[in-house]
């Protein structure tokens, strides 16, 4: 992974799962653009690489990969059938004495208009004392693109068995920036695989060591979605919102909604989720439920209409009718709140 890659990662995990009372940002960012030379031994600061998530299961090792990981969400629980099993193994020549033997398992992906998932597992021994894995996929296709990381769909949990590791998880990513709707999807994945450990720690609570990475070229279907133009403005409260269009595809809706800039000025843009629901004729497919922001690596659609994503991770390609979307209000780490609500309604073919 390059400098820029690295970078881009690391601060959106640290931007959203860093807890509020700790704002170790400014200083990962100096260091990623830091131009000194490079060292052999790379110390990186991330505090957690991956939340543990409870939708991860493990089983016993006679199982694939794939029967380990429980879906990760509703909309992949419903693509199940549609993914694609890899179960393609790799070796890293670590770069460090204190982790070896690093086998790589790119085990299954997924691809469609919103987002595009894996699932993977890593195994390592470790040589000391309170040693932790930490796992960085980068995707990107054949064109070049940088799939930026989707908070729907993922998780990831680590086991140990003496100096054994495995850490089995599921990713997604936004794929939003994809163009066009070609049969299948030439990807390459990127594993930089790190770790900290006791001797590690006490030189810097917050450090991490680089022992390697590996590519898996690979070829997987895409699933095309479908684009409904809304273009609904609603003021509530004095907040302004537009839903201007949904995406709907296999495994998630994307609502893309508008306000003017100062709407989400309160706080940086990793910070917001919707609260709402989703109701498709007399059926509430959800309601009260929390949304996450995304959008072209969590930025904003066009900077000109100050657009952004809404995630709805259910499975909704096949459901015509009557829509009627619900936002209740706007939420930012640290309790800043918009309140409404918003209410959308409008026919999916």
């Amino acid at each position: 992974m390059n400098e820029k890659h690295l970078k881009q990662s690391l601060t959106r995990i640290l931007e959203t799962e860093i807890p509020e009372t700790m704002n170790l940002l400014p200083n990962i960012q100096t260091q990623a653009e830091s131009t000194s030379a490079p060292r052999s031994r790379v110390v990186l600061r991330p505090r957690h690489v991956f939340v543990v998530a409870a939708m991860i299961v493990l089983a016993t090792g006679a199982y694939a990969l794939y029967q380990l990981i429980a879906p990760p969400d509703p909309g992949m629980a419903a693509v199940s059938n549609a993914i694609t099993q890899i179960n393609q193994t790799q070796t890293i020549a670590s770069q460090s004495d204190d982790l070896q033997n690093i086998n790589v398992t790119l085990a299954s992906a997924y691809a469609d208009a919103n987002r595009i998932n894996l699932t993977y597992s890593v195994t390592a021994d470790a040589q000391s004392g309170g040693t932790t894995l930490f796992i960085n996929p980068t995707l990107t296709d054949a064109a070049g693109t940088v799939y930026p990381f989707l908070s729907a769909g993922r998780g990831e949990v680590e086991e140990q068995d003496g100096s054994s590791f495995t850490k089995i998880g599921s990713l997604s990513f936004d794929s939003t920036a994809l163009a066009g709707a070609p049969s299948t999807l030439d990807l390459t994945v990127h594993f930089d695989v790190a770790f900290s450990n006791d001797d590690v720690r006490a030189a810097d609570p917050m450090g991490m060591m680089m022992a390697g990475g590996t590519d898996f070229p690979v070829t997987v279907p895409f699933y095309a979605g479908k684009v409904v133009a809304i273009g609904q403005t609603v003021d509530a409260g004095g907040t302004v919102v537009t839903l201007d269009r949904a995406v709907i595809a296999p495994s998630l809706t994307r609502l893309e909604i508008c306000a003017a800039q100062e709407t989400f000025a309160a706080a940086e843009w990793w910070a917001w989720s919707a609260v709402g629901g989703v109701n498709i004729g007399e059926q509430v497919v959800t309601s009260g439920e929390t949304f996450s922001f995304a959008g072209a690596g969590g930025q904003m659609l066009d900077d000109s209409a100050q657009c952004r994503s809404v995630i709805v991770p259910y499975a909704l390609d096949s459901r015509a009718g009557t829509w009627t979307v619900t936002l209740d209000a706007f939420k930012a780490e640290g309790g800043t709140q918009i309140t409404g609500s918003w209410a959308f309604t409008f026919n999916v073919p």
